[in-house]
């Protein structure tokens, strides 16, 4: 009786997991991505200086302004 029980749960766990996937759209694929080369500074080796390879481009592009208090 135990088998059955085992059985049915790991039918149902099945379904669960399958019924779970994301759905992959293949359009969208490049907009999800981790890694944004406009966000590099590809112009610097990353042997050189990886922090400025790795994020120069959007240091560039996101100026820090200064915000003075009186």
């Amino acid at each position: 009786m135990t088998h059955i029980y085992l059985k049915v749960l790991v039918i149902l766990g099945i379904i669960a997991f399958s019924s779970c996937k994301p759905k992959k759209n293949i359009d969208n694929m490049n907009e999800n991505l981790a890694i944004n080369e406009a966000d590099m500074n590809l112009a610097i080796s990353p042997g050189e200086n990886f922090y400025q390879f790795s994020i120069g481009g959007w240091i560039k592009n996101n100026p820090v302004t200064s915000h003075k208090t009186q």
